[in-house]
């Protein structure tokens, strides 16, 4: 893991519980409650620290900067695949059902790599140098972003967001599928977008998330809509300049966008083209939707809440004693998935089920 990620997510998680002092609702836990038995996955031991976690319909994959794991349904590891062919790994890898990309330095420079879940060798492997224009400096991943790019719902599309001549630029490619989704015939770079007033700097860039067929970058600078055939928007409101967007998600027939200020949460109901700003105050920040439920992080590796019906409110969820959610667990979480009836964590290297989740309850 490198030391730019930490020392960001470590200053950023500091300062947002200076800021949010209300994130996640004060409660003490009531000890006469029994609360939910977290199970380890004894068939895997990592290594290293897991940076991303996401459940398929089929199973659950975890990835460390050295080795991607798959494991079953059943909780027994299917394939424990060890990256031996870079220099490092730089930003936070990108999960889906069948693909997943990583980042990796090669000789100094910048690398893109595609590979298949069920075969993860790497399928593709693009220098990033290689995709800029002669105008261009250089072509670099941004090491900071919580997701720095996106699939599509088909996994036939990539967009990914780089940093060009010190503004952002997405680059879209086009994946070719075999017809088990076990190899990516072909990859091609088709569209390339510049954000002109998206520049670069600390913690710009926090999302790319593809919702109902868009792509939506949140940016400490306003929200962009991208469509799959490189056209690029600010909607009102939530593409206002100055306005830190910090997650999007769906929600029933809702688009969310959630803000770094805890009055800056937006709603569309029509597929991101027009935005509404509550003006409530929420406490929803980072997110994840798994399962039915909707998780929020006040930053990137603090421990997982449990989103209130109204989606304004988190709440504290009961964790077991072996996993620490005190001040020092502020760089543990990174990936929170759901498969078979079962919600999946990571806690640092290890990764933990159980089949219901509880919030803590007050006294």
């Amino acid at each position: 893991m490198t030391s730019s990620f930490n020392t960001r997510n470590l200053f950023l998680g500091l300062f947002t519980v200076l800021v949010f002092t209300a994130c996640f609702r004060a409660k003490s836990v009531n000890p006469e409650i029994v609360g939910p038995k977290w199970q380890r996955v004894e068939s895997i031991r990592l290594q290293d620290p897991i940076r991303n976690l996401i459940g398929t319909p089929f199973e659950i994959y975890a990835i460390t900067e050295n080795h991607f794991a798959r494991i079953s349904r059943q909780d027994t590891l299917l394939a424990l695949y060890d990256f031996q062919d870079s220099d490092g790994e730089i930003g936070r890898p990108i999960l889906d059902d069948n693909f997943f990309v990583r980042y990796t330095l090669d000789a100094g420079k910048d690398v893109i790599e595609f590979h298949a879940a069920r075969n993860p060798g790497i399928q593709h492997r693009i220098i990033a140098n290689d995709l800029k224009n002669p105008t261009d400096n250089k072509v670099e991943i941004d090491r900071e972003a919580r997701l720095n790019g996106a699939f599509n719902d088909t996994e036939t599309q990539f967009v990914l967001l780089t940093i060009v001549n010190f503004h952002y630029v997405a680059f879209y490619f086009d994946l070719e599928p075999s017809m088990n989704y076990n190899e990516i015939l072909t990859l091609t770079p088709t569209h390339r977008v510049d954000l002109m007033d998206v520049e670069e700097g600390e913690d710009q860039l926090q999302v790319v998330r593809f919702i109902n067929g868009n792509y939506y970058v949140g940016t400490k600078n306003g929200a962009y809509r991208l469509t799959p055939d490189g056209n690029a928007e600010r909607p009102a409101n939530v593409g206002d300049l100055g306005r830190w967007i910090v997650d999007f998600f769906k929600k029933d027939n809702r688009i969310i966008a959630t803000g770094f200020n805890s009055f800056d949460q937006h709603s569309s109901l029509d597929n991101g083209l027009s935005w509404i700003r509550l003006n409530e105050e929420s406490e929803l920040q980072e997110i994840e939707v798994v399962g039915d439920s909707v998780f929020s992080q006040r930053a990137l590796g603090f421990p997982w809440g449990l989103v209130t019906d109204d989606l304004l409110d988190v709440d504290e969820i009961v964790y077991s004693d072996e996993i620490d959610t005190g001040e020092g667990s502020n760089n543990s979480f990174y990936g929170i998935g759901y498969s078979n009836g079962k919600f999946y964590i990571n806690y640092e290297k290890e990764i933990f089920y159980i089949e219901s989740i509880s919030p803590v309850e007050e006294e």
